[in-house]
């Protein structure tokens, strides 16, 4: 996914040689992650693999994850770790406690960069969309990082309202990688204007399917070490089947 400007949605031409899979939050965990890719068969040159964001921090291997975004099978949304990388390097100087803020949640390794590789990587991220929208099996499947309302219909539209990209306060922008009200207070109602919504930020045992939203982050660096790598159209077949 090389991407060179900042579209708050990304929308993703439909797969139609390979699989699409999903994964919860990577944080850094390169090579756990990539032999999991090889447990599940997980082939370059025709599936793809969508991210829920927070690809870096508190795993050892965050440089080598960002590398995966050069790559035309991976594809990622913004996490809001990713987000503390932006601020770190274009807000802290104005708001110190951002520096501190980003070191204390795992952000050690970005802190003791040189500023212009920050810098780097801090440009990387920020092309990063806040929402992904792809289509499987004639499904409308939305990627976000960490909350959702009822309307993506709406949440389209105020994203695309945003006016350039090192945004502090936008409430839909901080809510989309900040907030965890849907899953916190167990809020089982639909989000509307999208057929099922994937979800990380909030670390589950299980996966927790609220209305037609799925959280789907299991700690890939806490002491589960497990991803959670979802075929999204069996996982949603198997659902179906289920109901």
């Amino acid at each position: 996914m090389r991407l060179t400007k900042f579209n708050p949605v990304l929308e993703v031409e439909e797969n139609l040689v390979g699989t699409d899979y999903v994964v919860g939050d990577i944080h850094g965990m390169y090579s756990l992650l990539m032999q999991e890719l090889v447990s599940i068969g997980f082939d370059s040159t025709k599936d793809r693999l969508f991210s829920v964001g927070d690809l870096v921090d508190r795993g050892p291997e965050n440089k080598e994850v960002v590398e995966l975004l050069k790559e035309d099978w991976f594809f990622a949304v913004c996490g809001n770790h990713e987000q503390m990388c932006i601020e770190n390097v274009y807000h802290s100087h104005e708001y110190p406690e951002l520096y501190r803020r980003h070191a204390s949640n795992g952000g050690v390794w970005f802190c003791l960069e040189e500023f212009h590789k920050q810098k780097q990587i801090a440009d990387i991220f920020s092309c990063l969309p806040v929402i992904i929208e792809l289509k499987v099996d004639n499904l409308k499947i939305g990627i976000i990082h960490a909350d959702v309302g009822n309307s993506w219909t709406l949440l389209k539209r105020n994203l695309n309202s945003i006016v350039g990209r090192k945004v502090l306060n936008h409430e839909d922008f901080h809510k989309s990688l900040w907030g965890r009200t849907k899953i916190t207070k167990a809020v089982d109602t639909i989000c509307y204007g999208i057929d099922h919504v994937f979800l990380g930020h909030t670390s589950v045992q299980n996966i927790v399917k609220l209305g037609n939203c799925h959280f789907i982050d299991r700690g890939s660096c806490t002491h589960q070490m497990f991803f959670t790598i979802i075929d999204i159209k069996t996982y949603l077949k198997k659902l179906n089947e289920s109901n």
